[in-house]
């Protein structure tokens, strides 16, 4: 199976890179959302498209635009946008024929979300919309049609397999982007028939990988999830290589705000865990031992280049010091964020919802900003209070149902907000739909713990703190 995905993600690059045309990538992506739509196996396809959403060595990105089908030269429908919609189509027909039922735990969380998102549609009329503004509600608002279908979509019994195959790529994406530094890109044009791809960077001191990073982090957060968890899914050596290898990969990439994040994730986790008793100064001396001796055992060049990242790190010190460019490497505080706000001052409360001002200003490399220019305050506040009780719920449900690690996905959405903060757009009401996909996968390992059959949903009450629930 792990065989035919490989085979599966290079016939793509070979559609995308080497054939290169509108029609070719049509044929590809309708020939992968169909065989989702009509396949049983939904775990191998889920695991498929999870990772092409999220381009691996940049592969699924290409030139000039990233269109499913094209209308003009310049204007056309992302594949990246039908996932929403064929996750829902897939969901229609496979919830009606599987003999468990998942309750969707968060449903309360998405509502005030919801409710904002009608008032915006509504509200952008006052601004107006032109070509631009449409197709950009066509690109992003499918995205939130995966909180439909992805949280209550695998099982706990699925869920293991399909994480399996998200590991072992992992790996995979781990040595290949250690051969492509070794080789100075070698590798890379290799996977992609020659062509340069938007998910890697090369300069003389350091190759930075961005395709197929939020695929690290997700092995990282599911990967602790694992071994928290009181039920053993996992060796915990492969567990523990994989968060480290998945954390060596981050750090690799130079981008500044998901190191910090999951730095962050990897003492969050150690410091829940010796509260708990759970671990010790030894347990936390033998994984630096651990993550050193993995550290001299990588070639020279990845050495080299990881010491490039660190230096790129290290800008942010001049940051804290006053310079608000970080030794002018950090454009968004000194350019994006100030031009996506601005019109902010002719509606702060509110924003501009999703009119043809927002399409206009909207940058995704600045994450609160974009959310201000759509929504304003209000539109800022509803959206990170929902995201934050969301992460307190998860925290006190951990508490309640002891030993099924729901403090991880509590963290995860901590760590998501941090990166949304300093790197990219993670929440939006122009959703992104790779990080609605990778939230949702979180939320499902939530709720699939609490699965349950036909005859016994009558008995499950999730708002009576007096429910005492088999956890199947």
């Amino acid at each position: 199976m792990f065989i035919k995905l490989v085979l599966l993600i290079e016939v793509g690059a070979f559609f995308v890179y080497k054939i290169n045309s509108p029609i070719g990538n049509f044929i590809l992506y309708s020939f992968v959302f169909y065989r989702f739509i009509v396949s049983k196996n939904i775990v191998f396809w889920t695991a498929f498209l999870f990772l092409i959403l999220n381009n691996p060595w940049g592969l699924f990105y290409y030139r000039p635009h990233d269109w499913y089908i094209s209308l003009t030269s310049t204007v056309g429908i992302s594949y990246v946008s039908m996932f929403g919609i064929v996750f829902l189509i897939k969901s229609f027909f496979y919830f009606k024929k599987r003999k468990f039922i998942i309750k969707d735990l968060f449903l309360k969380f998405y509502k005030p979300i919801g409710i904002f998102i009608i008032f915006m549609l509504l509200w952008s009329f006052v601004y107006g919309h032109n070509v631009i503004s449409i197709f950009k509600i066509i690109q992003f608002f499918p995205a939130f049609l995966l909180f439909i279908s992805v949280p209550r979509l695998l099982s706990q019994y699925e869920l293991p397999n399909f994480n399996n195959i998200i590991f072992l790529f992992s790996l995979l994406h781990f040595f290949g982007s250690i051969i492509d530094i070794a080789t100075r890109g070698a590798f890379i044009q290799f996977v992609s028939f020659g062509k340069s791809v938007t998910g890697a960077a090369y300069d003389a001191n350091l190759i930075r990988f961005v395709g197929g990073i939020t695929i690290h982090l997700y092995v990282m957060i599911i990967g602790l999830y694992y071994l928290a968890k009181k039920e053993k899914y996992f060796n915990s050596g492969y567990l523990w290589t994989l968060v480290l290898v998945s954390y060596i990969f981050i750090l690799s990439s130079a981008t500044r705000g998901w190191m910090i994040a999951s730095t962050i994730l990897l003492f969050a986790f150690y410091i829940v865990n010796v509260l708990r008793g759970k671990s010790s100064v030894k347990a936390f001396a033998t994984m630096i031992f651990v993550l050193i001796i993995g550290f001299l055992l990588l070639p020279q060049s990845f050495k080299k280049n990881l010491d490039a990242a660190f230096n790129r790190l290290e800008t942010v010190e001049a940051l804290a010091e006053g310079d608000e460019t970080a030794g002018g490497t950090l454009s968004r505080l000194t350019e994006r964020g100030p031009r996506v706000l601005t019109r902010f001052w002719e509606s702060p409360i509110v924003g501009f919802g999703y009119s043809k001002v927002s399409s206009q200003y909207f940058d995704p490399h600045v994450g609160n900003h974009s959310l201000l220019l759509l929504g304003g305050i209000l539109g800022l506040v509803i959206m990170w209070f929902s995201f934050l009780f969301m992460s307190r719920f998860l925290f006190h449900l951990d508490i309640r149902f002891p030993g099924n690690s729901f403090y991880i996905i509590g963290l995860a959405i901590i760590i998501i907000l941090i990166i949304h903060s300093s790197s990219r757009t993670m929440i939006s009401y122009y959703m992104p739909a790779d990080a609605a996909f990778l939230i949702a996968l979180f939320l499902n390992h939530v709720n699939a713990t609490f699965t349950f059959y036909p005859e016994n949903k009558n008995e499950i009450d999730f708002t009576n703190k007096q429910t005492k629930l088999e956890l199947k």
